[in-house]
């Protein structure tokens, strides 16, 4: 796994702290889920 730095906004790291809390998973898991969810929206109106 590479490490990367990204700037996101400090109002949508804290509610994505928020979810990772109420859902027991780590930032960097939530973060994870929220690209590859995105990735496979594109992959499938790429298919369509």
């Amino acid at each position: 796994m590479d490490k990367t730095t990204l700037r996101i906004s400090e109002d949508i790291i804290k509610q994505l702290k928020h979810i990772a809390i109420d859902e027991n998973k780590t930032l960097t898991q939530i973060i994870q889920e929220a690209l590859n969810e995105y990735l496979n929206r594109k992959r499938s109106k790429d298919i369509d």
